[in-house]
Formats: structure tokens, C-alpha cells, sequence
């Protein structure tokens, strides 16, 4: 018993001595929480990331994001349903779940802030793998309903629409400024299109 707490209390040791050399290290690297740059192991913990060759503080971006979300208190909820129209979507059966504490955006996530996303991680979305997306029938202009022969059954008002994705949101004569008929609208008007395109390069101009 007493070698065992002898050679328990070297590996303390050792392991005190690989963390304090560590925590001097510039591991200003990080890949899924793997690095961590603290500027010293007794002071304010800070921790560095790179993305797109970009280095950033981590920690002042999780704070400052935080700001803008709430938080859902750790307690037992019901998720899904009994009655699913795409049983494929996991959402079925309605079940009893506990959860922790988290927190949740208020708001939807924004366009800008999944092309931040997608810049940083190339991800790509399910409509662009499989070259189409469903939706709204009333969105969509007439020429684009005429190209359509088949839809949903017990949603037929749910159209699946080629080429669509979260850029082209309604089709490829769509984006994600203007849908079409505001598109539309506005061409209609050549002394109002030059104000609003005006208006939106000085919005992307504060945004860039």
C-alpha cells in the first residue's frame, strides 16, 4: 500500500510538470477543442481557434454570442410526435426526454451567419445534394410551377423545385435578397430599383 501511494504521488507530479510546460506552449492551433492557448495556467483562460487561416479569440466570440441567446433551464420535456407525416425525420414517437441546461439562439439563424458557416466548414446542405428542395406553391412564379409534374400527395401545395437551395430559395430565378416577385416588382420601376440597389450596397457595405 504504501509503494502504491509512493508511485501515486510521482504521477502527480510528472503530470503537475507536463501542464505547467504545456500551458506556456503557443498551441494557438485548435481542431475540435484539441489546443488550447492559455496565456498563463494561473491567470484569465482565453482559448484561440483558427478558421480559414484566421485566428480569433474564441472566448470573446462564445460570450458575445451568447448574448443573443437564452437559456433553457435543465429539466424533463416531451419531443416529437405520434402522429408524423415524415416518419424518415425521426420525428416519431412523441417520448420523454431529460435534458440539461443549454442555451438556443433567439432568433433564426441568419443568411449571413450560415454562409459564415459554410465558408468555415464546407458544409454542404441536403438540397444541394440531391439538386432540389421543396417549396411553397405560392411563392413560386408560373413558369416555374409548369416545369413541375409531380408533388406530395397530402401536401400538394409542397412543390419540389430543381436547383433550389438556401441561396436560390424559390428556384434559380430567385435569391436571397430578392425573392422573384419582388425582383420582379422592383425591374418594373427603374427609378426605385436604383434606390434599393443603392440601399443594399451600403447594408452589405457595413456588413463587409
Amino acid at each position: 500500500m504504501i509503494l502504491l501511494n509512493y508511485f501515486y504521488k510521482i504521477q502527480i507530479i510528472i503530470g503537475y510538470y507536463c501542464l505547467c510546460v504545456n500551458a506556456e506552449k503557443d498551441n494557438a492551433y485548435c481542431q475540435c477543442m484539441s489546443k488550447l492557448n492559455r496565456q498563463s495556467i494561473f491567470h484569465s483562460l482565453e482559448e484561440y481557434c483558427v478558421v480559414n487561416n484566421v485566428k480569433f479569440n474564441a472566448t470573446s466570440v462564445k460570450f458575445e454570442k451568447m448574448k443573443k441567446m437564452v437559456k433553457i433551464n435543465a429539466g424533463t420535456y416531451f419531443i416529437g410526435t405520434n402522429n408524423p407525416i415524415f416518419s424518415a425525420d425521426g420525428e416519431a414517437p412523441k417520448r420523454e426526454v431529460v435534458l440539461n441546461n443549454f442555451y438556443i439562439d433567439k432568433f433564426e439563424v441568419s443568411n449571413e451567419e450560415f454562409m459564415a458557416f459554410i465558408n468555415a466548414t464546407g458544409y454542404v446542405t441536403e438540397a444541394e445534394n440531391f439538386g432540389d428542395s421543396f417549396v411553397f406553391e405560392g411563392l413560386l412564379t408560373q413558369s416555374t410551377k409548369d416545369k413541375i409534374h409531380k408533388a406530395v400527395a397530402q401536401a400538394p401545395w409542397w412543390l419540389p423545385v430543381k436547383q433550389a437551395s438556401w441561396q436560390h430559395p424559390e428556384g434559380p430565378n430567385s435569391n436571397i435578397i430578392f425573392g422573384w416577385k419582388r425582383d420582379y416588382q422592383l425591374k418594373q420601376n427603374g427609378k426605385l430599383r436604383a434606390v434599393v440597389d443603392s440601399l443594399i450596397d451600403s447594408i452589405l457595405g457595413e456588413i463587409n
